[in-house]
């Protein structure tokens, strides 16, 4: 989600490389996102691309009060997984390789904590 919405969009392969897993979990993930409205599919097969649905759009701007600011608790609840292993599997790695960063960088465990995405990556392959 937080992908679809700072790049626009987001493919199988690109959430494959940001969360690790297989094509078909992948698919499954991103079909699941689908089927509840929060992303619109564009295109067939190879070509397949998700983008930010407007009803999610339109909630993220009540879930999300700042731009590109995203609590670890609400994404949590978002994809169905619990903080911490979204913490271990997700945000800490991308906080490793300058993906996001925190809201309250000297202070990791600040009771408001956030993170937010670093730039905006052109490579979509």
């Amino acid at each position: 989600m937080c992908v679809a919405r700072q790049l626009g969009m987001v493919n199988n392969s690109l959430y494959r490389e940001l969360t690790g897993t297989d094509t078909l979990t992948a698919s499954a993930h991103l079909a699941r996102l689908r089927d509840i409205g929060l992303l619109d599919k564009q295109g067939k097969g190879y070509n397949t691309v998700y983008k930010l649905s407007q009803a999610a759009a339109n909630a993220g701007r009540l879930i999300f009060p700042e731009p590109e600011k995203v609590v670890g608790k609400q994404m949590a609840h978002l994809l169905g997984r619990n903080v911490a292993y979204l913490q271990n599997r997700y945000i800490q790695p991308l906080i490793a390789t300058k993906r996001l960063e925190y809201l309250f960088p000297n202070n990791p465990a600040h009771p408001r904590q956030a993170y937010r995405t670093v730039g905006k990556s052109q490579d979509l392959s």
